[in-house]
C-alpha cells in the first residue's frame, strides 16, 4: 500500500460527509496504516465565492479555523502520523495574490483545474460540471492554465489531470494532444500527476454509475514521459478509506498492466523535496 494520501477534503466544501470531523479523518487513515496525510480542502477564495452558483468551497471565513484545526491535529498526533496542511486550488489569473497568500501559509497545494478562465471579461467557468460537452476551444484553454500555474509555482501536486476527459464521448487528436502536453508540463516542471480514485470509490459505493476517471488513454500518453504519479484518494467520505485497496485494483484494470508496469510512482520524499 501507499503510505501516503495527499488529497482529502472537509466537511467545509459542503460537498463532503456531513458528520466527517477532522479528527475523524486522521484517525481513519491512522488505522488504514499510513504514515503521512495531508487536508486539501477546496480553496477559499476571498473575492470569488461559488462559480458554479453552488457551494463547493469552505467560506473565506473559515480559512483560520481550517489551519488551526490542522495545527492542532499535527501536534496531537505527532507520534502516529504526519500531517501536512493544503489546498486544492484552481489557477485564476486575477485572483494572483490570493493564490501567492494561500501558497505561503499552506504546506503543499494541489492544482485541481475546475474551471476554465476569460481572459477578456475576468470571468470564470466551472467546464466539466456545467456542460455535457466542452468546445474544442474550451479544451485546449485546459492545459493552458495548468502550464501557467506550474510556471508560476503554484501547484506540487497535479490532481485529477484527465478531468478534462469527463464529458468527452472520445479520445481523438485534440484530447490526445492535450495530454501529450500535461505530461510535458509535468516532466518540465517535475510536478507529479494524481491518478484520482474517487469516482472508482463512488461507483463501488453506488453512489456514482460511471467511472469517469482515470481514463486509459490518457494515462496510456503519459506512460510515454519520465512522469512521476500517485494514487489520490480525492476523500470526501471516510467509504473511500474502506474502500482505497480496492480502488487502486480496479484503477489499475482500468488503465492496463503495460501503462501501469511503464508509470514511475513518486515518493513522499519526492514531493515534500521538491517543495523545500
Amino acid at each position: 500500500m501507499y503510505k501516503f494520501s495527499f488529497h482529502n477534503h472537509t466537511t467545509r466544501c459542503q460537498h463532503a460527509q456531513p458528520d466527517m470531523s477532522d479528527d475523524s479523518l486522521v484517525q481513519a487513515h491512522i488505522a488504514k496504516g499510513f504514515t503521512s496525510m495531508a487536508f486539501t480542502d477546496h480553496c477559499p477564495w476571498k473575492t470569488l465565492i461559488h462559480p458554479s452558483g453552488i457551494r463547493t468551497r469552505m467560506l473565506y471565513s473559515e480559512k483560520k479555523e481550517y489551519i488551526a484545526s490542522i495545527d492542532m491535529l499535527k501536534k496531537k498526533y505527532a507520534e502516529e502520523i504526519n500531517i501536512f496542511s493544503g489546498y486544492e486550488m484552481e489557477y485564476i489569473p486575477s485572483l494572483h495574490e490570493e493564490m501567492v497568500q494561500m501558497r505561503k501559509e499552506a504546506d503543499l497545494i494541489l492544482l485541481g483545474q475546475h474551471y476554465l478562465y476569460n481572459y477578456d471579461t475576468g470571468s470564470v467557468q466551472g467546464f466539466n460540471y456545467s456542460q455535457d460537452h466542452i468546445s474544442e476551444k474550451d479544451l485546449l484553454h485546459y492545459p493552458v492554465l495548468i502550464e501557467q500555474a506550474a510556471r508560476e509555482g503554484f501547484p506540487d501536486i497535479i490532481a485529477h489531470p484527465d478531468i478534462y476527459l469527463k464529458n468527452r464521448l472520445t479520445f481523438g487528436d485534440t484530447e490526445e494532444r492535450i495530454a501529450h502536453r500535461i505530461a510535458q508540463i509535468a516532466v518540465q516542471h517535475h510536478l507529479p500527476l494524481e491518478i484520482n480514485l474517487a469516482h472508482i470509490a463512488a461507483c463501488m459505493d453506488g453512489r456514482m454509475s460511471k467511472e469517469h476517471y482515470p481514463n486509459a488513454d490518457f494515462w496510456r500518453v503519459v506512460s510515454q514521459y519520465p512522469v512521476q504519479v500517485l494514487f489520490g484518494i480525492d476523500c470526501h467520505w471516510l467509504f473511500q478509506l474502506d474502500l482505497y485497496e480496492a480502488s487502486i485494483k480496479r484503477a489499475q484494470e482500468i488503465i492496463g498492466k503495460k501503462t501501469m508496469a511503464a508509470l514511475s510512482f513518486c515518493t513522499e520524499e519526492d514531493i515534500i523535496r521538491r517543495r523545500r
